[in-house]
C-alpha cells in the first residue's frame, strides 16, 4: 500500500507542522541535527572563533576528551562558500591541530577543488548514521 504524504497529515496530525515548511524557507537544518546529537554525547558543545574572525560551528569535545571541529554547511557548491567554511576549519586546526575537523554538507564540494589535509567532508545523511 502506497499512501501519499496528505493521507499521513490526516491520520497523524502531529506531523503537520513537519510538513508545513515552505520549499523555500531558510531554515539551517543541518546545525539543528548536530546540536540535538552532540548533545547527547558530548560533555562540551560550543562554537569557536579564530583569530581572524572567522567561527567554527562546534567544538565537540566527548566524554573521553576526543575533540571535534564541526562545521555545518548546507551548500557548498560554489567555490566561495567551499573557501570559506574550509578556511574557518583550517585555522581554527592550527590552533587545535589535535582536534579532528569535519564539514557536515548536502551537496558536494565543487570540481576540481583540493581538500586540505586533515579535513573531512562528510554529506550529513552518513554523518547522522555514524553518529547515531
Amino acid at each position: 500500500m502506497n499512501r501519499q504524504v496528505g493521507e499521513y497529515e490526516q491520520e497523524m496530525p502531529g506531523f503537520q507542522p513537519a510538513l508545513d515548511i515552505p520549499h523555500n524557507a531558510e531554515i539551517q537544518l543541518i546545525p539543528i541535527l548536530i546540536v540535538c546529537q552532540r548533545s547527547r554525547t558530548s560533555r562540551d558543545l560550543a562554537y569557536a572563533k579564530t583569530p581572524s574572525g572567522l567561527e567554527v560551528d562546534f567544538v565537540s569535545t566527548d566524554f573521553g576528551g576526543h575533540v571535534q571541529l564541526i562545521q555545518a554547511a548546507s551548500d557548498i557548491s560554489s567555490p566561495s562558500s567551499f573557501e570559506r567554511e574550509i578556511q574557518a576549519l583550517t585555522e581554527a586546526r592550527q590552533e587545535r591541530p589535535e582536534a579532528e575537523a569535519i564539514l557536515v554538507t548536502e551537496t558536494d564540494p565543487p570540481r576540481g577543488i583540493r581538500i586540505p589535509k586533515g579535513i573531512e567532508i562528510i554529506p550529513v545523511w552518513q554523518w547522522l548514521l555514524n553518529n547515531p
